[in-house]
């Protein structure tokens, strides 16, 4: 017993150091979009996190509080336009190098038009640094394609050609944009490439990306080894939170991350310590999970919020990338139920003797990430 709540500790208290995250930690993936309407010149508009681009944070990095590229980004963070400048250019430089942008087979010639740096503002939330480029489109052209290399991660490319319909497409890292036709509609991806492309980016966002969201549903998980409680909570968080990521990616409700952020942090507090007052599921922890699940819905299109949902397959796209939130949550649950034993039936010593200890670790890394999330930490610090 001793033993098994050793380890349950070591492993909840490296889970809260690893997604130890405030707002500006989020890192999104580099935008670039590409207009090609004028038929003879290329702009292409780059927007980007420049500070953890510098600091060699990338999509994929939710780093602790104590990590040295995390030292690293707050440092830069705190810098005012011209200073940040200096010191990441040449970063920058390498960043334009990296970008494979081609007409039939020959390689545009990127002019550097501007580089935007808004001044350092609220440190907790994102900078996003803009970069424009300019070029010509030669006269022969038919085709162009896209591509940056693999060590800058993911990327969103968002295109608009002559007498046609704007298109997105999200990269993975490393992965091109096959040569397209200047003139015309964007040919859409297949419906079931954008579907696949949604789940997975959904699924990523709980796996191994969302850290509170999988806390959040373990704290569901652990109020009752029985099955109707569970499905219940799970089900009420669904729909909340399927709600407001509907109306946050149709741009109908949005809150600042300032605000959802340590909201949510303080829901995992909550649920995990209801888990040790009581195990019966109440009416009134059925309406904070469906509040909570309101909260845990925006933060879900956060992700969503920087590179935006493809116009012509917006609501397959969206629904996908809920299903792949779903599957996220229901592996966890999956695992918990396979770990704890609770599938063999009625025995569920296991699962009791590791509902309190669980329970309140949740609970001090919740109410961890909230101090932080609300800037307590850095205040203590300083």
């Amino acid at each position: 017993m001793i033993r098994l709540n050793v380890l349950l500790f070591v492993f909840l208290s490296s889970l809260g150091l690893y997604s130890s995250t405030s707002i500006a930690h989020d890192i999104k993936p580099i935008v670039s979009t590409l207009d090609l309407s004028s038929g003879e010149r290329f702009e292409l508009l780059i927007e980007l996190n420049a500070e953890a681009l510098f600091a060699g944070l990338r999509p994929v990095h939710k780093e602790s509080e104590n990590h040295p590229l995390e030292k690293t980004y707050k440092t830069l963070r705190k810098l005012d336009s011209e200073p940040l400048r200096a010191e990441v250019g040449d970063e920058l430089e390498r960043l334009l190098s990296s970008i494979s942008l081609r007409f039939d087979s020959a390689p545009a010639q990127l002019t550097l038009e501007e580089i935007e740096i808004p001044e350092a503002g609220d440190v907790e939330s994102p900078r996003m640094t803009r970069i424009r480029v300019s070029g010509t489109i030669p006269e022969t052209a038919v085709n162009f394609s896209w591509k940056l290399t693999p060590d800058f991660g993911g990327n969103v490319v968002k295109v608009r050609r002559m007498q046609g319909e704007p298109g997105l497409f999200w990269l993975r890292a490393g992965a091109s944009l096959p040569p397209m036709a200047i003139v015309g509609n964007v040919e859409p991806r297949s419906l079931q490439e954008t579907v696949f492309q949604y789940v997975e980016q959904g699924y990523i966002h709980i796996l191994p990306m969302g850290i509170d969201h999988i806390l959040f549903v373990l704290g569901l998980f652990l109020l009752s080894p029985k099955m109707k409680p569970l499905l219940i909570q799970v089900t009420l968080f669904t729909l909340a939170h399927s709600v407001t990521l509907g109306l946050a990616a149709a741009g109908v409700v949005s809150l600042p991350a300032s605000i959802v952020e340590p909201l949510i942090a303080i829901s995992i507090t909550y649920v995990a310590i209801e888990n040790v007052m009581s195990e019966q599921l109440g009416r009134f922890r059925m309406l904070v999970v469906m509040l909570f699940g309101l909260l845990h819905g925006l933060g879900f299109a956060t992700v969503l919020s920087e590179v935006g949902l493809p116009d012509a397959q917006f609501l397959p796209a969206l629904l996908s990338f809920n299903v792949g939130v779903e599957l996220g949550q229901l592996t966890v649950i999956l695992a918990a139920y396979i770990l704890l034993g609770v599938w063999r039936g009625g025995d569920n010593r296991l699962f009791f003797q590791v509902q309190r200890p669980a329970s309140w670790l949740i609970a001090l890394v919740g109410f961890y990430w909230f101090i932080e999330r609300i800037g307590l930490l850095e205040g203590l610090s300083a």
